[in-house]
């Protein structure tokens, strides 16, 4: 097990010349809190953290995995401030249901996945994939509303947090490729 903390100087150059040493390609911090000792409340803490991270990232053309729990309230998601959910370019969410696990992606510069129900073998050790429910949410949508332009659909699911807005854009127009739905006159 490794220690080093992030925010300290004399930590961070040991965690850099480990990094040197051996060269990897992909860091994986996990936890995020475990380090670093600043209080994950504080921007201004985290941005030192984030700093130094991209900094590792930069000199040594190295991808970073950072493991970061929610909060008690998991719709609030992840703990702390503001600047760990600015510094991702993508996102895993992992839920826990009663009989498998949900993922969902959140990706910045890339179309998001659909989201995902998995499994876990005990006896291979690896998640196998659910089927995922059929049908269109564009389609449930239609039926208990009136026709909306996608336009509007998206920011009305962007602004419930039901879908993010590419996610949102890739089922209309999966939903328009099985006809499923119509088009007419700029409305669903």
């Amino acid at each position: 097990q490794v220690n080093y903390s992030i925010d300290d100087d004399a930590s961070y150059k040991m965690l850099w010349k480990l990094i040197e040493s051996i060269k990897p390609e992909v860091l994986v911090l996990d936890p995020l809190i475990r380090f670093h000792s600043v209080d994950e409340n504080s921007s201004q803490g985290m941005n030192i953290i984030f700093r130094r991270i991209r900094e590792l990232m930069k000199d040594f053309k190295l991808s970073v995995i950072i493991i970061h729990h929610t909060g008690k309230v998991v719709s609030k998601g992840g703990r702390g401030s503001s600047v760990i959910n600015g510094e991702y370019d993508s996102a895993i969410y992992v839920f826990k249901q009663a009989d498998h696990h949900r993922f969902e992606f959140d990706m910045r510069h890339v179309e998001a996945p659909a989201p995902m129900k998995y499994i876990f073998n005990k006896e291979t050790l690896w998640f196998q994939s659910l089927i995922e429910d059929e049908s269109s949410p564009v389609e449930a949508y239609l039926l208990a509303n009136e026709p909306i332009s996608r336009t509007e659909l998206v920011a009305n699911w962007v602004a419930t947090d039901t879908f993010s807005r590419s996610r949102g854009y890739k089922l209309i127009k999966e939903a328009l490729k099985k006809e499923l739905i119509i088009e007419e006159e700029g409305k669903l």
